[in-house]
């Protein structure tokens, strides 16, 4: 007996039919005639009163009269057959057809004349699907050879199975259809930039497109369908936009993604995109709206903000730029005062040493004077692009470690140790030797600050890894910088302590013009933000050469040159 085809019996209940399933019910078509023929053969074969196929109603969990010969008297045509729970299985178990008598089953009198007739169903399966019954009827048992399976209930079960693939295709293609002209007028009417693409490999296609392309991007339908969506799309965008449709294939939308458009014109327009992925389609349905202006207005907003807060920020910095400025001015013009008294009033001899400390006062004022006066010139020239690195091929290591030894007697009288430490000898680096001395100098008057008494500054040099950059530690077990502070530091005018706070004079440009001297080089420079206690600043130059070496040499520069820089770079820093 053959694999395919199974049979069994089952008893029905007949409950009265009200609505013919559409679908259940079209008229017969090729697959119907097939089915009759083959009916046609098994009754004159069995000698029967009529064989008839229902047809399995997997939505209702029901049978439906599909076609039936001409001699069939059946009394279901008016009826639905229930199925019993566990009808599949009882079917497919039991090979021998079930005999019923449907009057047992259904009282009406108008069918008394059928006492004696019986209906013997065997179920319709195909690769263990089960698809309906047929039903045999007469007055006796009718026995299914092995040959009936094989020229009859294997054909049935195949033409039935192709009838039902048929009617599924036809379905699908009935709601692709649908789903299509409902996409068409949604797109027709949408206010919305509304599309259908496709993605093959990686190409993404518009299908579809509403009326508001035309209206936004000024491409009409045919422009669109002629190319590809990527080509208009800007460059720096199109990587994310690849990203977001991938995620979407998988995910089955995206939301919110901001998207750069090509216009007819060139000029390009901001689009948000919604969408969704129609995996039975496999289209993806895009939503879009202009963004352009509104963005357009937030980034106006977001510039005002900035130039309010620059005109705040610029406020704040000269109001202490006049407190840097008077305070050192007051001092110098007191110190003259008292020399001037002492020189009227009292023997000159006996007073040296008091003219002395006031003549260092006048010099500590003036170098900060002077001190504030560079940066502001050399912060000025480096946003007008005039500043120049004088570069030549230096070891990087000897340059820093004579900065650091012209700064230990400094350090020494405030009380302070300074340790330098390097993994390397020698590392030769492009670079400006003062301007080096002046981020190093820089940095270590930051230190010195906010280090207390016989605490330790260190500095360390290393390489990294590939050996492509010099990094360069400055660090002390001071205070610990806020995380919150540790961006802001570097910009202009910024400071981690408020005016009325800080323990120190500083006009908050130092760590600004430090950052641009070391981006100037081709470095960068940060906070450890990892630190516990104290604070730690790091900054890395590319280790890489010149051509034409300049002609002087670091190790020329004479020691006094460096003491004076020092004490410039320290001039605000009076007792700690």
């Amino acid at each position: 007996m053959s694999d395919k085809v199974h049979t069994e019996n089952r008893k029905y209940t007949l409950i009265k039919k009200k609505n013919s399933n559409k679908h259940l019910s079209e008229e017969l078509g090729e697959h119907s005639k097939k089915l009759t023929e083959i009916l046609k053969k098994l009754e004159y074969k069995l000698n029967c009163n009529g064989v008839s196929v229902f047809l399995y109603d997997e939505e209702n969990n029901a049978l439906e009269l599909y076609v039936k010969t001409e001699k069939t008297k059946v009394v279901e045509h008016e009826y639905d057959l229930n199925l019993y729970k566990n009808i599949r299985a009882r079917v497919i178990e039991n090979k021998d057809g079930l005999r019923i008598n449907i009057i047992k089953d259904n009282i009406n009198k108008k069918y008394t004349e059928l006492r004696n007739y019986y209906v013997f169903s065997y179920a319709i399966t195909y690769d263990d699907e089960f698809l309906g019954i047929i039903n045999i009827y007469g007055d006796k048992k009718y026995y299914i050879s092995e040959y009936i399976q094989d020229c009859f209930f294997d054909k049935i079960a195949l033409v039935v199975k192709n009838r039902k693939s048929s009617f599924e295709l036809s379905r699908e293609v009935e709601k692709r259809i649908e789903i299509e002209n409902e996409l068409e007028m949604f797109l027709q009417t949408s206010t919305d930039l509304g599309g259908i693409i496709i993605k093959k490999n990686d190409c993404v296609k518009l299908v579809k497109s509403s009326k508001r392309w035309k209206q936004v991007l000024d491409w009409d339908e045919k422009e669109l369908n002629d190319m590809r969506l990527n080509n208009l799309i800007h460059p720096d965008d199109l990587e994310k936009f690849n990203l977001e449709i991938d995620k979407a294939l998988k995910n089955g939308f995206g939301e919110n993604l901001i998207i750069r458009h090509k216009c007819k014109n060139n000029q390009y327009k901001i689009i948000e995109w919604n969408w969704r992925y129609l995996s039975k389609g496999k289209i993806i349905i895009l939503i879009g709206k202009d963004k352009t202006e509104q963005l357009k207005l937030i980034e106006d907003k977001k510039k005002l903000e900035e130039i309010v807060d620059l005109e705040k920020f610029r406020t704040e910095y000269f109001t202490n730029m006049s407190h840097d400025l008077k305070t050192p001015l007051n001092i110098i013009l007191t110190s003259v005062q008292v020399m001037l008294a002492n020189f009227e009033n009292e023997d000159l001899s006996e007073h040296y040493k008091k003219m002395v400390r006031h003549l260092n006062g006048v010099k500590q004022n003036s170098y900060r004077l002077l001190r504030l006066v560079n940066n502001i010139i050399d912060i000025t020239k480096i946003d007008r692009g005039y500043y120049k690195l004088k570069l030549g091929n230096y070891n990087i290591v000897s340059v820093i470690e004579d900065i650091t030894l012209s700064v230990v007697d400094y350090m020494n009288n405030k009380k302070r140790k300074i340790i330098f430490d390097t993994t390397e000898e020698e590392i030769t680096v492009a670079c400006d030797p003062e301007k080096i001395e002046r981020i190093i100098l820089n940095l270590l008057s930051n230190a010195l600050k906010y280090t207390n008494e016989n605490g330790v500054i260190e500095i360390n040099i290393e390489t990294d890894e590939e050996k492509k950059n010099v990094i360069v530690h400055v660090k002390n077990d001071g205070e610990l910088i806020p995380k919150e502070d540790c961006e802001k530091i570097f910009y202009r005018f910024k400071q981690s302590e408020k005016l009325l706070e800080r323990r120190c004079e500083g006009s908050g440009i130092g760590l600004a013009l430090v950052k641009s001297l070391i981006e100037l080089h081709g470095g960068c420079i940060w906070v450890n933000t990892e630190l516990a206690k104290g604070a730690e600043f790091i900054f890395l130059i590319p280790i890489k050469t010149v051509g034409n070496e300049c002609e002087d040499n670091i190790q020329s520069k004479n020691i006094s040159s460096k003491i004076e820089k020092c004490t410039i770079e320290f001039s605000d820093i009076y007792s700690i």
